[in-house]
């Protein structure tokens, strides 16, 4: 899934609905059932790609943090967050 893929995947979700994703550790500075918000940088450039750079708590957020699991020792961690608030 590209970065604006998964941009466009949590703008659409509703409150109660999951994402799992597999994400290097250091892409999330946050434990379980912690609030989050994902780190999205901006285009660069006019038709740039939007860069996806992880999950970090935030009070404020509209995501909790359900679980985190990953091998010990490895790099690659699983994620699932869920919609906590609607932006509306």
């Amino acid at each position: 899934m590209s970065d604006e893929d998964l941009e466009e995947r949590f703008r659409v979700l509703e409150v109660g609905d999951t994402i799992r994703m597999q994400m290097q550790k250091n892409q999330l500075n946050a434990e379980v059932r912690d609030r989050v918000s994902p780190i999205l940088e901006p285009p660069t450039a006019p038709n740039g790609r939007t860069t996806f750079r992880g999950f970090v708590k935030d009070a404020g957020g509209m995501w909790d943090l359900e679980s985190i699991t990953g091998a010990p020792g490895s790099t690659t961690i699983e994620i699932v967050v869920r919609r906590a608030a609607s932006d509306l």
